[in-house]
């Protein structure tokens, strides 16, 4: 399983990794403030699953904006 995981990060493009780590980063901030509240487990999953989302989408389009300039200056 790490050698696929590896072999798929490897794959990914770097706009495709700074949404998934921001992303993961967005989650881990939604479950920090479900442990300092202590909600229910939907509102814990619906947390993870809105914060990862939009943190994840929104660094992405940026990221690939950034990436798609640097390619047309070919910087």
């Amino acid at each position: 399983m790490s050698e696929r995981i590896r072999y798929l990060w490897s794959r990914a493009t770097t706009p495709v990794k700074v949404g998934l780590l921001f992303g993961a980063l967005g989650a881990l901030l939604a479950l920090l403030g479900w442990f300092r509240e202590r909600g229910d487990l939907l509102g814990l999953l619906l947390a993870l699953l809105i914060s990862f989302a939009t943190w994840g989408v929104v660094s992405w389009a940026i990221a690939q904006a950034v990436h798609e300039v640097e390619k047309d200056e070919g910087v």
